[in-house]
């Protein structure tokens, strides 16, 4: 385990999210798909209406692969910054 010194501030990008209630399990694997495989989830805009046929087609493949998505502009990715006491 790490110990981060105290003051420690960290910033976090973050990856598209969901715009309902009912998306967010879709979400969270996509993201963690594409971490898994080394690629930057706060660069990509996920396509949410394949999303589940995605997961489906995943699954019974038996191989996870990355979600539809398309890449964001050059823009800066939204961060949020979390300050440790």
């Amino acid at each position: 385990m790490y110990t981060l010194p105290q003051g420690c501030s960290i910033e976090l990008p973050l990856p598209s999210q969901q715009d309902n209630a009912n998306d967010g399990g879709g979400f969270a694997i996509a993201f963690a798909v594409d971490l898994c495989q080394g690629l930057d989830a706060s660069q990509v805009t996920y396509n949410k209406t394949g999303m589940r046929a995605h997961l489906l087609s995943c699954f019974e493949d038996g191989k996870m692969k990355q979600f539809p998505s398309v890449k964001k502009d050059g823009r800066q990715p939204h961060v949020m910054k979390l300050q440790l006491p």
